[in-house]
């Protein structure tokens, strides 16, 4: 699935599919699902009310992220890119683009589309018939 977003006036095409965790892997050095995990974890507990405010570190952890995310999507629809998301966001004026709710909605929004199952569930089999 592609989608164009726009980071800091520049429209960025961003796309998924199954190759997506080999090339964050690839690139990264990290395991995307255990990424989006934390990322998850992270946004639970943000939304508790009666929870402290975040850490600077729960936040900047979050941050990158949503950075390494949106790179490799980016990255994925254009292989020309930089190689680096260090180098692809030096192109950016705003260091703060990325954290967008725009962007941030963008790519979980991608993410859990790519992610969803299209597999219909099974039928169980009657265990008294065996049918």
């Amino acid at each position: 699935m592609e989608k164009t977003v726009k980071i800091d006036g520049k429209e960025v095409k961003l796309k998924t599919s199954g190759a997506l965790p080999r090339i964050y892997r690839r690139l990264l050095r990290r395991e995307i699902f255990e990424d989006v995990a934390k990322l998850s974890m992270t946004s639970i507990a943000l939304a508790d009310p009666e929870r402290p405010d975040p850490s600077k570190e729960e936040q900047l952890n979050a941050n990158e992220i949503i950075e390494n995310l949106t790179f490799i999507m980016a990255k994925h629809a254009d292989p020309s890119m930089p190689e680096t998301v260090e180098e692809w966001l030096a192109g950016f004026e705003d260091e703060a683009a990325l954290n967008d709710p725009e962007v941030t909605g963008a790519v979980i929004a991608l993410w859990l589309h790519e992610t969803e199952t299209t597999s219909a569930e099974r039928k169980k089999k009657d265990e008294s018939t065996g049918a």
